[in-house]
């Protein structure tokens, strides 16, 4: 990352995703990353670019409106809220070394004692984050029937990727 960042730079307050970034952006195995000193490396030379850590997307939206920082890591999705809920001036870019990405899915075990209850949560979930996070759609035509548990509701985030200042 070029200079003109510098105390500009935002990523999610993740060691995790720290050290895979790294691993990434020394060429390596994210998954399994054969040089930890050159991930060690590579994150020290980060440091001195990070304006903030952020933990939330409210975080994150908040401190882009105030301009705190140019460049982020970023999940798909909220990238698209903030763009089109808050107006913010952010698109994704995709670095030359890469992103990480992965899916998110929903599964009801083979023995479960109330797979019909899990079975109609997950068409729900689906059918409501599909049409109110600017998730993907389910394969359904309309939204089911709430499911009998309303409580066990609670969104998921997708993984990061690089937003930047337009």
């Amino acid at each position: 990352m070029g200079s003109q960042h510098a105390g500009k730079v935002s990523i999610r307050d993740d060691s995790w995703e720290a050290v895979h970034w790294a691993a990434l952006a020394t060429g390596q195995d994210m998954s399994d990353p054969a040089d930890l000193a050159k991930v060690k490396e590579k994150l020290m030379a980060l440091k001195p670019q990070i304006k903030m850590l952020w933990t939330s997307e409210d975080d994150w939206n908040k401190a882009m409106q105030a301009n705190q920082f140019d460049v982020a890591t970023y999940w798909v999705s909220a990238v698209w809220r903030a763009q089109r809920k808050f107006n913010l001036p952010v698109e994704l870019v995709i670095p030359k070394e890469g992103v990480i990405g992965w899916f998110d899915g929903l599964t009801v075990a083979k023995d479960a004692p109330h797979a019909d209850v899990a079975q109609q949560f997950i068409d729900f979930w689906s059918a409501r984050n599909s049409t109110s996070s600017g998730r993907p759609t389910s394969a359904r035509r309309s939204p089911p029937t709430p499911p009998p548990m309303p409580s066990c509701r609670r969104p998921t985030r997708a993984r990061p990727w690089s937003p930047t200042r337009r």
